[in-house]
């Protein structure tokens, strides 16, 4: 039997949660502008691990303010902006970050080849505030060129792709070692490249050539390059773009029988397609994943065109503006923007980044920072659970998949389970202060649970659930 004297606690609690709610950092979503020298146009590629820092390149003049406009590696956060992280020593700055360690000291990527090599290409690079842009070198043989494509969480392992001896060759790089090619799949002619690392810095994924032809690879010390196959039907193909900080879940792009598409492996599950978004021919490419490899987020085709998605095994791939306008109330920050690309995301999942095209038309990179908490049952994002939000989630009954239209448990769908929520929260709101809740009288509740009576009957008209006194029991 339920205790009355609970009820203070119960009350206590939701109090407790309102204060969470009403001085959690808030969501927002912004471009990164670009750098000051070369206006707005900016790429990002990369976030740390707690979503502090995005690594990117912008468009920039010479560091005399005249000349040739080209690209510089950049690394931004929120109170400082852009950096401009330069190139490498005595050369015209063109440089491009790829990617950002999970502590956000280190940004790697590419920039021009030293005047005195006389071969064309570009040089592999780790910065750090305290070292700016350092050459990585490349492997021996072959003609000068490599690239950096991500680093482990402490920045001390980098992976990559250069020209060795044998051909086109990944990497493994460390300040003890240096760069060490890794090989390439058995069987095949030396086609390989990395382009993701675990964060402990023991496994890499990337991209080799294998007798059937391009496969994705995982490498271990232990094992080696081993292929990880490809999405059944269609020709053979896949490539590997990233994993995630445990090591356990890697994403990519493969080839299925639909068209090509994203997919995320797992040791338990293989190779699963994530599908695509609605709209369109069928395309989507996955290029980040989060630390527990449950998010994945990338680009896909659709009816809009390329179009950014955040995909999870429960509500699958939807579109990242979607997402931000429909679940966290950000529609007057994207007005006239096109998110194309979700290029990564934080350990965490509460930092999105990727590129698009803004307001005035540039390219411009973009952070999404999601980490307001809501009250659930608001389904209009005021602050308060009330009549509104019931009449919202009532019109959207088995038919929503958004918070605003009241999937406040974030299953995908709004029903039974959304109620409960709403019916438990009914009454909260923030007084003048914002930071004590008020309760509706013992009417308004009374008067909530009679309304409730239709959501149940539309459920089990629709459905065929328990009747009313069933559920009662």
């Amino acid at each position: 039997m339920f205790r009355r004297d609970f009820i203070p606690v119960l009350v206590a609690l939701c109090a407790l949660s309102l204060v969470d709610w009403v001085n959690a950092q808030p969501t927002s979503f912004q471009g990164i502008g670009g750098l000051a020298a070369g206006g707005s146009s900016s790429r990002v590629v990369g976030v740390s691990a707690g979503g502090d820092f995005v690594a990117g390149w912008g468009v920039s003049s010479n560091s005399s303010g005249a000349g040739p406009v080209t690209t510089a590696a950049l690394r931004w956060t929120e109170q400082s902006g852009s950096l401009n992280l330069g190139d490498l020593p005595d050369k015209t700055v063109a440089s491009e970050a790829a990617g950002i360690s999970g502590d956000g000291s280190t940004v790697v990527g590419r920039g021009n080849v030293p005047k005195d090599l006389a071969a064309m290409g570009a040089e592999a690079f780790r910065w750090t505030s305290s070292t700016g842009i350092v050459g990585l070198g490349d492997l021996p043989g072959g003609k000068f060129t490599s690239f950096a494509a991500a680093t482990s969480t402490d920045g001390s392992v980098i992976v990559g792709g250069s020209n060795s001896e044998f051909g086109s060759e990944a990497f493994r790089w460390t300040s003890a070692t240096g760069m060490v090619g890794i090989g390439d799949l058995p069987d095949g002619s030396f086609a390989s490249r990395a382009a993701g690392i675990s964060g402990d810095g023991s496994v890499i994924v990337g991209t080799g050539s294998s007798s059937q032809g391009m496969e994705a690879f995982r490498w271990t010390s232990t094992t080696g390059m081993v292929g990880l196959g490809d999405l059944p039907g269609g020709v053979f193909g896949s490539s590997a773009a990233d994993i995630s900080a445990d090591g356990h879940t890697i994403v990519g792009t493969g080839v299925s029988n639909s068209g090509v598409v994203a997919f995320r492996w797992t040791k338990t599950t293989g190779m699963q397609s994530l599908g695509d978004l609605r709209g369109g021919f069928v395309l989507s490419d996955a290029f980040g994943v989060s630390g527990d490899g449950s998010q994945v987020v990338g680009s896909s085709n659709s009816s809009e065109g390329a179009e950014a998605f955040v995909w999870d095994s429960v509500r699958g791939m939807r579109s990242v503006k979607d997402v931000l306008i429909h679940d966290y109330n950000l529609g007057d920050s994207l007005a006239d923007w096109q998110l194309q690309t979700a290029t990564d995301i934080s350990d965490d999942g509460m930092t999105l980044v990727g590129n698009g095209i803004n307001p005035l038309g540039n390219r411009e990179g973009w952070v999404a920072q999601l980490r307001g908490e809501f009250v659930p049952g608001d389904a209009n994002f005021d602050g308060r659970v009330d009549l509104t939000d019931f009449s919202i989630l009532k019109t959207n009954f088995a038919s929503g998949k958004f918070r605003d239209q009241g999937d406040f448990n974030s299953d995908g769908k709004v029903d039974l389970s959304d109620f409960s929520l709403l019916k438990d929260n009914f009454g909260i709101s923030p007084n003048l202060g914002g930071s004590v809740m008020q309760a509706v009288p013992e009417p308004g509740t009374l008067l909530l649970c009679l309304l409730g009576g239709s959501i149940l009957v539309v459920w089990r008209w629709s459905f065929g659930g328990p009747s009313v006194s069933a559920l009662g029991r």
